[in-house]
């Protein structure tokens, strides 16, 4: 009888362990891209170094990655999952979403504590208080693409979301109720960021940036290169300081403002990125991060005016940064 115990008790232990790995969506790192699972790089210098890769199965398409405090990550993929990390990603999970979710475009945390909100491309808003754990859909003004939300950290309780038409939606109690801002312009945007709850908001368009400086009452338009159609400018941020603006072009190149976005100019030599996202790092050191394609890393720690490559190994395409701090955070990447 006691062997018979120990034998079902070792099973049982090896039944459990296996169900909590499997639930984990954690693995090795393998030498090539293995089927059905993407990869995490982390930085607890800063950024000056990457390392620390982790292989998070279940989808191949990371799209965006959130910080939620105090160590919480989200990242959501372009086939329409949620992936969160409570440990600063070194265990992920998938999160359910609402049946309705639909195919997922963008998400913010904004370092707030216990909280997500995600936007798709039917216009559906929705938000979690509890770490996903649950989910509520704030009525939303329209049932078109929405492709960028950014929610403020707290204790603020602002927050932006851009998408096609011109559209540009506000919240002033943390996601809960939004309205719509009066951009009359017809066109996608494609990506918006603020300053001061919304003094200076600026939003990115085809070969346009978008500023308002009264909460978005009213918009002016800068022409990128007035001489062409120009790029799509797919990723805009504003420094925390309220005093630098940097903005991502499609096909490689990088825009800044010193001027809080009244004017622009174009990075001397523009590195080429390929397709990038772009973050601020923090608010002391104006330290700026640009990821892209075949593992490129690139920062400017002069308000943008040069660019230097950082080494890395990876051979997989950057698709989003994210730092919880000046020195830890997270790039999510897919297999080329």
């Amino acid at each position: 009888m006691r062997i018979l115990v120990i034998i079902l008790s070792v099973c049982l232990f090896l039944v459990i362990s296996g169900c909590k790995k499997d639930d984990q969506h954690t693995t090795n790192v393998a030498p090539h891209p293995t089927p059905n699972t993407f990869r995490i790089y982390k930085t607890n210098d800063g950024g000056l170094t990457w390392g620390n890769a982790l292989d998070i199965e279940g989808s191949r398409f990371p799209l965006e990655i959130s910080f939620s405090a105090p160590n919480t990550y989200f990242i959501i993929t372009s086939d329409n999952q949620l992936f969160r990390s409570t440990n600063g990603g070194s265990v992920w999970q998938s999160i359910d979403l609402p049946a309705n979710a639909g195919i997922l475009t963008s998400v913010s945390s904004g370092g707030r504590t216990s909280f997500c909100s995600i936007v798709n491309t039917s216009g559906v808003i929705m938000l979690s208080k509890d770490n996903g754990d649950t989910w509520t859909e704030p009525e939303s003004p329209v049932n078109t693409r929405l492709n960028s939300i950014h929610i403020s950290p707290e204790p603020y309780t602002c927050g932006f979301i851009a998408g096609i038409s011109g559209t540009v939606f506000a919240t002033n109690d943390a996601g809960e109720t939004w309205n719509q801002l009066p951009l009359t312009a017809q066109t996608e945007l494609f990506d918006i960021d603020y300053f001061g709850c919304g003094s200076t908001i600026i939003a990115s368009a085809n070969n346009k940036v978008y500023l308002s400086n009264d909460y978005g009452a009213s918009w002016s338009a800068t022409n990128i290169n007035p001489s062409s159609s120009g790029p799509d400018i797919t990723s805009v941020s504003i420094d925390e300081n309220g005093q630098d603006a940097v903005g991502l072009c499609s096909g490689g190149g990088i825009i800044y403002s010193h001027d809080l976005g009244q004017s622009w100019q174009t990075a001397t030599p523009a590195p080429y990125t390929g397709n990038i996202v772009f973050h601020n790092l923090d608010n002391t050191s104006e330290t700026i991060f640009a990821v892209g394609d075949a593992g490129t890393i690139w920062n400017s720690i002069d308000h943008g005016y040069s660019w230097h490559n950082i080494p890395n190994n990876s051979v997989y395409s950057l698709m989003d940064i994210c730092f919880k701090d000046d020195s830890d955070g997270i790039i999510i990447a897919k297999p080329n």
